[in-house]
């Protein structure tokens, strides 16, 4: 009886000392972040400042949640019970983005979509973003596509597509979440490619 007493208070006492331990853990925050090119594709100053307006960018619901998502297989994520983003990505992907095409075109002003400070705008791309995770080998995908529309969204000038894949340098949240930040630059790279091309002054 008395051993008997003794494994069970053992038994709750190593319970409550592992839970205590789980309680003092803290959370993790992770933020993306924009990343530079070393070639800008922006027109030169003697050229006509466009207005592009980006927006909206969807962004998949399965990843838009606190935890960083980790895709273990085709049908299972695993959720980061530690690493949280510090924000919402349906706005730190948008601003990274706007970050990362105003670095690639510098002759041009990019303002946000609905929420454009500015009432007129030369050009408007849209991105809908249908993958955005790292799996458990530290792959970073991001597949997305994207509209360019004409002023007043008159016309569809530009639909088109791509899957970005990044190799993050280690296993580590921090190094999933600067993966992922470089997908979005590698991204940012193609549309910047299609807004170059776009005739200017286009009001």
């Amino acid at each position: 009886m008395r051993r008997t007493a003794a494994k069970l208070a053992f038994i709750a006492g190593a319970v409550a000392t592992l839970a205590a331990c789980s309680g003092s853990t803290p959370t993790r925050f992770y933020m993306l972040s924009s990343v530079a090119d070393p070639a800008p594709l922006g027109a030169s100053s003697t050229v006509s400042t466009l207005v592009i307006a980006l927006g909206p960018v969807s962004v998949p619901s399965y990843v838009d949640r606190p935890q960083i998502v980790t895709r273990e297989s085709a049908n299972a994520v695993q959720l980061g019970t530690f690493d949280h983003w510090a924000g919402a990505l349906e706005d730190m992907i948008p601003r990274v983005l706007a970050d990362d095409l105003a670095a690639r075109l510098p002759g041009d002003r990019i303002v946000s979509f609905p929420r454009a400070v500015a009432p007129t705008f030369d050009y408007r791309v849209a991105v809908d973003l249908g993958r955005f995770d790292v799996n458990s080998e530290g792959e970073a995908v991001i597949a997305a596509s994207w509209q360019i529309y004409g002023p007043a969204d008159r016309k569809t000038l530009t639909i088109r597509e791509t899957t970005v894949q990044t190799q993050a340098m280690g296993q580590s949240y921090e190094q999933r979440v600067a993966a992922l930040s470089r997908g979005l630059g590698d991204l940012s790279n193609a549309i910047a490619q299609d807004v170059a091309q776009l005739p200017r002054e286009a009001r």
